[in-house]
């Protein structure tokens, strides 16, 4: 009997003890849950432990939180939502019984000694980004998540992450590899992507060949300063500035140098004149980003270029013959020739006029510039793009202009204007400016159907280009760089005499021409031989059914 009692007093005194414990620690917990302003929707006790479930506080959200004591005190938590900066805070206090209301009790001591936190389903944002999900692990005593691909440690020695997962942002994708470690505030990182594919409709029709990408830096979360440094292929990148993910206030210097075959690398089969091409020289850009609003701006480099081996017969080239691909004015393919045997043919010095008044409106420093590109005319066409002009005009020399016309399509798009500049290079280097002027004055369109200043003097002026005045040439000169329009604006009488005498004056400035030739030009009159507008385009106006129209 004796023995009986005193297990019976036994049995109460620990159920006693434990439901003490329950509830000692149930106060306490609340007590530190309302100090970190945490609320909740209700509490479940139980006789081991008590649950908590809909908690909410600054930057955390929790489902479900179960206090448990026996066999051991410890935390079990589902359904997490917590902001970066707010893990932080859990990771180093993880128990809910630890910080003020920890104090001598006996209690308070014994749940406060490392008290296990588990959690289940946590997914960490910042801001209104998802940095990971469906992360599971402990809290406390030392912070471990995994999910698929993912791993999140903190130790004594800081924070780490390691991070793999497939990337689709659009024009970018590939697979992601991120390995980032923050010791005494400082976040270091290291991204690489092995197989990082760009596509995007301004860069070429198809996606590029993957390349590899790494970048290493660091960033301060307090100051939000970061610097970096990496490569994407052959391509060398750095960066520095401020970046905030919480405002998404972003500014940033950026730098990105190459050699030019490199840069050829980078477009794979898309440049298939990569293979016989021997490209030599530097480029690079400068660029400032900030955001909101995104404004940016863009600086070009380029230092000793040349290109070699894309021309099948040069000869041909510089006797005046050449065949391309051209579209007609209803819009079917079709093959164009020019020769110094085919009909309609100008040669430099007949067709001279003619294309000096082109230099002077379209690239006036033709005659001097560095071979097949000049960077003034790129950088106004990126600071055109950076202030928004949806269609900037600049960037192309008249070699440039010639490669697209004889080689390419016209697509809009980098990869375009890049094949375009290793051609222009290759004329360059094979022709002089001489024998390029005289492709290009037989090979520019200036009107539907109308290739070559000897048709167009023909069909505006009736007269052959030898003949025409510096006025009627520098006319020819403002049909670019959109002759079709140009046309059809002339067939209706309506022709821009404001851009004719910015031709002359050019032609002035330029000293391609005398003040005095200019002083008479300015006052010569334009008399345009052109069909109705509803008329197809013609290279024959008989004047009988055409109508002079003077300006």
């Amino acid at each position: 009997m004796g023995r009986t009692r005193w297990l019976i007093g036994a049995t109460v005194l620990l159920v006693t003890a434990g439901l003490g414990a329950r509830v000692s620690a149930e106060i306490l917990a609340r007590r530190a849950l309302r100090a970190r302003q945490i609320t909740w929707e209700s509490v479940q006790p139980g006789p081991t432990g008590t649950r908590w479930r809909g908690l909410h506080g600054e930057g955390l959200s929790v489902s479900s939180a179960h206090l448990s004591l026996l066999p051991r005190p410890s935390v079990a938590l589902q359904g997490v939502e917590v902001q970066g900066r707010r893990l932080l805070d859990l990771s180093q206090s993880a128990s809910p019984f630890s910080g003020p209301f920890s104090g001598p009790s006996p209690v308070a001591e014994w749940l406060a000694r490392e008290t296990p936190v588990r959690v289940e389903d946590l997914r960490l944002k910042w801001g209104d980004e998802t940095l990971f999900d469906d992360l599971s692990g402990t809290l406390s005593p030392t912070l471990h998540l995994t999910s698929q691909g993912t791993s999140l440690t903190r130790d004594r020695g800081g924070w780490q992450a390691d991070l793999t997962r497939p990337l689709d942002l659009g024009a970018v994708s590939g697979t992601l590899s991120l390995q980032a470690r923050s010791v005494e505030g400082l976040l270091g990182f290291d991204v690489q992507a092995p197989d990082l594919v760009l596509s995007h409709p301004t860069l070429a029709p198809s996606p590029l060949p993957s390349a590899p990408l790494r970048v290493h830096g660091s960033w301060h979360p307090d100051s939000g300063q970061i610097d970096a440094t990496g490569s994407l292929g052959g391509l060398q990148l750095t960066a520095s500035g401020q970046v905030d993910p919480t405002t998404r206030l972003i500014a940033l210097d950026l730098s990105i140098d190459a050699e030019l075959a490199d840069v050829v690398a980078l477009f794979g089969d898309q440049i298939p004149e990569a293979r016989r091409a021997d490209c030599t020289g530097s480029v690079g850009l400068d660029l400032t980003v900030s955001t909101p609003p995104l404004r940016w701006r863009a600086t070009a480099r380029a230092q000793d270029l040349r290109c070699t081996g894309l021309l099948s017969d040069i000869d041909a080239l510089k006797s005046g013959r050449a065949t391309w691909r051209a579209v007609a004015a209803d819009g079917t393919p079709t093959i164009a020739r020019v020769g110094p045997d085919i009909p309609g043919f100008t040669s430099w010095l007949q067709g001279r006029r003619v294309a000096e008044a082109i230099i002077a409106s379209e690239d006036i420093n033709f005659l001097t510039h560095p071979p097949g590109y000049v960077l003034g005319a790129i950088q106004e066409a990126l600071d055109q793009a950076a202030d928004g002009v949806e269609r900037p005009r600049g960037g192309s020399t008249l070699t440039q202009q010639l490669a697209k016309n004889l080689f390419l399509d016209g697509q809009r798009t980098l990869l375009r204007k890049l094949r375009e500049l290793l051609y222009a290079l290759c004329l360059e280097d094979a022709l002089d400016k001489r024998h390029i002027l005289q492709l290009y004055i037989n090979v520019v369109e200036l009107g539907p159907d109308l290739r070559g200043v000897g048709p167009a003097a023909d069909a505006y002026f009736a007269k052959p280009a030898a003949g025409l005045t510096d006025r009627e040439a520098a006319f020819l000169a403002t049909l670019l760089p959109a002759p079709k329009r140009g046309y059809a604006r002339a067939a209706r009488g309506r022709v821009n005499q404001a851009a004719i005498d910015r031709v002359l004056d050019n032609l002035e400035r330029s000293g391609l021409r005398s003040s005095q030739a200019m002083a008479r030009a300015r006052h010569q009159s334009l008399r345009l031989l052109l069909a109705p507008p509803s008329d197809p385009p013609s290279s024959q106006h008989p004047s009988s059914q055409h109508p002079w129209s003077q300006h």
